[in-house]
């Protein structure tokens, strides 16, 4: 006799997945993990007086054949018997393995000829695969008539019908039909035999949700025909404990939705602390101001560490507004030192755009050379680096000198700035990108930090230009300002920021081991819950 399972109570779960709530994906993991101990038979007690699977099977085998000679359903391929190997996990003895082809009658729709209008506008909702909610849908946007019935190869499905979508980014999405309606043929529909719970069938195919998506990929297009449905083996639970389950997985799941009620709660309110955390340290006077302001922030609001970008954000506006440094001011908030100028890039840098790429008039040795998608924020990926061909003489044009701050001119990642660090040689750039060479009063990261919370806050997409692709001209990139302190100050303030930012790097690295160790603590969790409902 095979084990008898325990109860999968609310308090079991709550007791697990209150110290796990904040683990990746935790309650999607909760609720297929709910939906698999049902379909396993693991959720709910077994009856030694329920009619068995086997038995149940055999009714349904009967019903079948009686439909299909009476010309109610049509008749389908005979399928072969299922072998143990094919069984994927072991379920209670007085249950059964059947194909879902025995659960029911399916069927698929299809798309009336778009000209004949005479076709749309009726008062039959016809479904597509995209309407499918995972819940009961009564509604589609589109309707057909009574004649598209008549004459298109339609399937008129009735309320309480499973439906499966079959095709695309959709496939493996389910849904119980609310109201009498039809459906494209990417909708395959189940209209359930006399001894299947529907709402267990529902929850059947979510829970195989993965394994259907897996099975139909491979393709251009992904698809879970018919046929393959029909041919999938499912478990089957005796009618009466098919009900058991399905209440039961409503009730956990009902909880589910809860728990994620409070956890939206939870970080809507932690969003809003953080919010008012930054805006407390961006508001900082001066140095010592934002020391004592951001020493109270990290040893008093441990939230704010989860979200580090919003943080390196605000140390990069911080540090334009000199405020994370010793030179910062002594006046209100977002004013500047006195030493500090305002300058636009043409007074202290020199800049151009890059090499011209035309195959037919390029000459010369062959050159490695940048493109925008060599140029990330504050790094460079080098791991895809062509070469162009250009003449000795050009070379002092185009060549890349260690402190060079190239920005990108368009397409994706317009504005993004990164300082050249290298001192090989021969390295040249692109039209795609602008070269600027900071003069004698400018640091190239400091007008990187610059660029960054210019485009952080709108302020860059202001110098685009073009309706269709954004460009950032060379003209624009001159007329662009921005606070310039001291060449020593930039450097200080630089130093500062670096510091701040390999604090970041640290503090991403063990937010990333935190949520490893939290996803195996959930998978460990989960484990426990299984061996109590043992």
């Amino acid at each position: 006799m095979a084990p008898q399972p325990s109860s999968l109570t609310p308090e079991l779960l709550f007791k697990h997945f209150e110290s796990l709530a904040d683990t990746p994906d935790a309650v999607a993991k909760l609720r297929a993990f709910v939906l698999d101990l049902g379909i396993c038979g693991r959720l709910v007690p077994q009856n030694a007086k329920d009619e068995s699977g086997a038995e149940l099977l055999k009714r349904l085998l009967e019903e079948k054949q009686r439909l299909t000679r009476q010309g109610v359903i049509k008749k389908t391929p005979t399928l072969d018997a299922i072998t143990s190997e094919e069984c994927p996990f072991v379920v209670p003895e007085n249950w059964a393995w059947a194909h879902l082809n025995d659960f029911g009658d399916w069927g698929s729709g299809s798309t009336p000829n778009r000209g004949s209008h005479e076709f749309y506008g009726g008062t039959i909702p016809w479904l597509k695969s995209g309407e499918l909610n995972d819940g009961t849908v009564t509604e589609s946007e589109e309707t057909v008539t009574e004649l598209a019935l008549e004459n298109c190869s339609l399937r008129i499905n009735k309320p309480g019908d499973v439906l499966f979508a079959m095709y695309g980014a959709t496939v493996g999405k389910v849904a119980i039909l609310g109201v009498e309606a039809t459906s494209n043929q990417a909708v395959c529909a189940c209209t359930c035999f006399s001894g299947v719970f529907n709402r267990y069938l529902f929850f059947l195919l979510r829970a195989f949700k993965q394994q259907f998506i897996r099975e139909s990929a491979g393709a251009a297009q992904p698809n879970f025909s018919k046929d393959k449905i029909i041919r999938s083996i499912a478990p089957l639970p005796p009618l009466a404990e098919q009900h058991r389950i399905v209440a039961k997985v409503e009730e956990l799941l009902a909880l589910c939705d809860e728990l994620e009620s409070r956890q939206a709660t939870a970080r809507e309110h932690r969003t809003r602390l953080v919010h008012s955390a930054l805006d407390h340290l961006t508001a900082a006077k001066d140095y010592p101001d934002f020391q004592n302001r951001a020493h109270f922030i990290l040893h008093h609001s441990p939230f704010i560490l989860e979200d580090v970008p919003a943080l390196r954000q605000a140390i990069l506006s911080l540090a334009v507004q000199a405020r994370i440094s010793p030179d910062g001011l002594r006046g209100e908030a977002g004013s500047v030192p006195a030493s500090w100028r305002s300058v636009t890039l043409r007074e202290v840098a020199e800049h151009r755009l890059g090499k011209m790429l035309d195959h037919q008039k390029n000459r010369g040795t062959p050159r490695r050379y940048l493109r925008n998608t060599n140029v990330h924020w504050f790094r460079f990926d080098l791991s895809s680096i062509k070469e162009l061909p250009i003449e000795d003489h050009e070379l002092q044009d185009y060549e890349l000198r260690r402190g060079d701050v190239l920005i990108c001119e368009g397409g994706h990642g317009i504005g993004r700035t990164a300082v050249w660090e290298s001192d090989e040689p021969g390295i040249i750039f692109q039209k795609a990108l602008h070269r600027v060479r900071p003069g004698k009063h400018l640091e190239g990261y400091f007008l990187a930090f610059c660029m960054k919370v210019y485009a952080d806050t709108g302020v860059l997409q202001q110098h685009f230009t073009g309706a269709g692709i954004p460009h950032l001209t060379g003209q624009s990139l001159a007329r662009i300002r921005f606070p310039l302190p001291p060449l020593a100050a930039q450097k200080r303030i630089v130093a500062q920021v670096e510091e701040l930012m390999r604090w970041c790097d640290q503090l991403e690295t063990h937010l990333a081991a935190a949520r490893t160790t939290g996803e195996k603590l959930m998978d460990t969790a989960l484990a426990k819950i299984t061996s109590a409902c043992l």
